[in-house]
């Protein structure tokens, strides 16, 4: 902690009631990191009303919402990095330990940069009334779902995982025997060198794709096309693929992640395209990020 810096128990005191006074509408950036923050420290944040991650989320799902590429894009702004003030990797810096006059530019620049965005995004908003109403009444009410769902953990079955990863094991290792069948000869499966040899020299399918250096493609795309055209061992490399990515993700290693009470710690994506992979499993109970944009 630097020197002279500022108390918490003191700070915390001075900030409860406009915190907790929900006629004082807050406005955020990332505002579920802020609820999940100041819930470890027993304030029940009230008043939400805005998350400009959200608000630029509902507009456009596919592009980027963190502040540094809103604040470039709406506003033409370079915000400070992160990564400036309190560097990088292991020797990243908590918050506490920065000088209080740079801590204090940085955190005004983001209060700052956020009510400017909300200004640009929620205008753009209201001009398309079904967004609004996607943004009120399903949006920003996950916000807070989602925020006691990373503190309270996601409930795993750590024998049901174990009784999954033998099953998944013994599926494995029969789709690998079965592909070795159709190849008449054993290799390996993850060898992108062998892989091409097999399917495009020995067994003499289509090159759909090459690689940046001219060798046959064999990723998940080529692989899908070559399966709908009846060809057996892509279909079967797929499902060996698909088993091994299930395996060592999450009945391997979801058992690693959870607590005493059987919990797994989740991070969870709400402004990301891909709903499939909302949850982001961490180690610890509660997913901290040092930086919260």
């Amino acid at each position: 902690m630097v020197k002279n810096q500022l108390n918490l128990t003191a700070c915390l005191s001075k900030l409860k009631p406009i915190l907790l006074n929900p006629e004082i509408k807050k406005i955020g950036q990332n505002i579920k990191y802020d609820l999940t923050i100041f819930a470890n420290y027993g304030i029940e944040l009230q008043g939400v009303a805005f998350d400009t991650m959200i608000e630029s989320y509902t507009q456009n799902s596919t592009g980027r919402h963190n502040m540094d590429d809103l604040a470039a894009r709406y506003l033409g702004h370079k915000t400070i990095p992160f990564e400036e003030l309190a560097g990088k990797g292991k020797n990243q810096l908590t918050f506490d330990k920065i000088e209080i006059a740079k801590a204090a530019e940085y955190a005004a620049e983001d209060a700052d940069v956020t009510m400017k965005l909300h200004q640009v995004l929620w205008e753009k908003l209201q001009q398309e009334p079904e967004l609004v109403k996607l943004f009120d009444e399903i949006e920003m009410p996950l916000v807070g779902v989602l925020s006691r769902i990373e503190r309270n953990g996601v409930l795993i079955d750590p024998k049901k995982l174990l009784t999954q990863s033998a099953e998944i094991e013994k599926r494995l290792e029969e789709v690998e025997t079965l592909v070795h069948a159709e190849a008449g000869q054993t290799f390996n499966l993850a060898s992108t060198k062998q892989l091409q040899e097999i399917l495009f020299e020995k067994l003499g399918l289509p090159v759909l794709k090459k690689t940046p250096k001219g060798a046959p493609s064999t990723n998940e795309e080529v692989l899908d096309e070559l399966a709908q055209q009846g060809h057996l061992v892509p279909k079967l490399l797929m499902e060996h693929r698909g088993l091994s990515k299930l395996k060592s993700t999450y009945t391997d290693k979801l058992p690693q992640l959870i607590n005493k009470k059987n919990r797994a710690g989740a991070y969870l994506l709400q402004s990301s395209s891909h709903r499939n992979r909302t949850p982001f499993f961490q180690r610890s109970e509660f997913a901290e990020h040092s930086d919260p944009q």
